[in-house]
C-alpha cells in the first residue's frame, strides 16, 4: 500500500494503473487503499 500511495503522488499516475499492481479489481484496491490510509485513493 506505501508503494501505491507513493505512486498515487507521482504526476500523471492514475488510480487505474496502480490498481494493476497486484489488485483483482477496483473494488478489492479501493477497500483495501481506504482500510490501510483512512483515505481514499486519489490521483
Amino acid at each position: 500500500m506505501a508503494i501505491a500511495a507513493d505512486l498515487l503522488r507521482m504526476p500523471g499516475t492514475t488510480v487505474a494503473a496502480v490498481r494493476k499492481a497486484g489488485y483483482a479489481d477496483a473494488f478489492a484496491f479501493n477497500n483495501t487503499f481506504k482500510r490501510v490510509r483512512d483515505s481514499p485513493p486519489t490521483t
